[in-house]
């Protein structure tokens, strides 16, 4: 009898982890359709709404494109924890709805084995999330930026994170550091003839200030080339004529909020280093860091409105309410964030009073299900 029992919770314990695993995939897949379907209603949108800028420069309709489908994982990063909600409702509503949940609770399954399934979706989602949001997301939304800023004003750019280059017109400007006022230090251009072929001038200056429509390069040494000798001369300033304006410099040598993780940890060094405020970029970190957890909170939260007194509602009402809380959760999120900023409070309280929220709402839906 005892061999007989032990075989009897063996069986349903793989039987139980058989039913979580199905649960998982339901959900996970459910999540993703969702993803889709949004970022679908993304890309619709924001298509329409860059054609206003197609035909500035070369930023024709294929270019507007490409630029939409850079910025698609930051966007999929945004809104990762409203489509997670709404993939575990739909998850589980389907289960429900086609009494799959009743007969594996009918089957001995715990409401805790069907969360473990969930939260094991959840789990993968937040990884997937934490991806988007601190390496593949500002990546590609920088690339797009890049894109669109050099096909509007016909600039060609070359970007490491040590050096920047700037082609413009027939000339090539090596640009050594640029400060937050949009002074330019250590600027040497490079100035070839109308083939490219041959090399002009040098001119090496030690900064360069941006007025109206132009830059002044001040202290400026030219060496000019021609076949018999090299001429070097100094001036007080010479005027260079461009469409790189301060802020496309600035965002070329790749905008804090466009840094991925080691970048924007390097940053935050930097600025604390410095004696800059750095809160900002320190809000960022930290939602890094919570976005991933609030998107598995959010997938657990689905449990008690399908097993809830919401459970005999339609999958459309449940749907709509699961809606309006993660829409929620988003603008309490982003008032928590610019709140934390104004009033000068913790960053890390800025990012994690969401989340502690909805564990709190979490928390009390499971104590009504139990």
């Amino acid at each position: 009898m005892a061999s007989r029992a032990k075989n009897l919770k063996k069986i349903s314990f793989l039987f139980g982890n058989i039913l979580s695993r199905y649960v998982m995939r339901t959900v996970f897949l459910s999540t993703l359709l969702i993803a889709g379907i949004l970022s679908g209603l993304y890309i619709i949108f924001t298509f329409i709404a860059e054609l206003g800028d197609v035909g500035h420069g070369t930023y024709t309709l294929l270019s507007a494109l490409e630029y939409v489908l850079l910025g698609l994982p930051n966007n999929l990063y945004l809104i990762m924890p409203i489509a997670g909600l709404l993939g575990a409702l739909v998850g589980l509503g389907l289960l429900a709805s086609h009494s799959e949940l009743l007969i594996m609770r009918a089957a001995g399954l715990s409401i805790s084995k069907i969360s473990i399934g969930v939260g094991i979706a959840g789990f993968l989602l937040a990884l997937l999330t934490f991806v988007f949001g601190a390496f593949l997301g500002p990546w590609l939304q920088r690339e797009g930026a890049f894109l669109k800023q050099s096909a509007e004003q016909g600039q060609s750019f070359s970007w490491s994170s040590s050096t920047l280059w700037l082609k413009d017109g027939h000339s090539f400007i090596y640009i050594g550091q640029i400060d937050s006022d949009g002074m330019l230090e250590n600027v040497v251009k490079y100035d070839l003839n109308l083939n490219n072929t041959a090399l002009l001038q040098v001119v090496r200056a030690p900064k360069a200030l941006y007025q109206k429509d132009h830059w002044i390069l001040f202290q400026p040494e030219i060496t000019t080339e021609s076949q018999t000798k090299i001429t070097q001369k100094t001036l007080d300033f010479i005027n260079w004529q461009s469409t790189a304006s301060p802020a496309l410099l600035s965002l070329i040598a790749s905008s804090a909020e466009n840094l991925t993780l080691p970048g924007l940890i390097h940053f935050i060094r930097y600025q604390i280093q410095n004696g800059l405020d750095s809160s900002a970029y320190e809000l960022k970190l930290w939602r890094l860091v919570f976005q991933p957890v609030s998107v598995l909170i959010l997938m657990l939260i689905a449990l008690p409105f399908v097993f809830g007194p919401a459970r005999s509602k339609a999958l459309g009402w449940q749907f709509g309410f699961g809606l309006g809380f993660g829409l929620i959760f988003f603008f309490i999120d982003r008032f928590f964030g610019a709140f934390s900023e104004v009033y000068h409070l913790s960053p890390f309280i800025g990012a994690s009073l969401p989340c502690l929220i909805m564990l709190i709402v979490l928390i009390m839906g499971s104590i009504k299900l139990n």
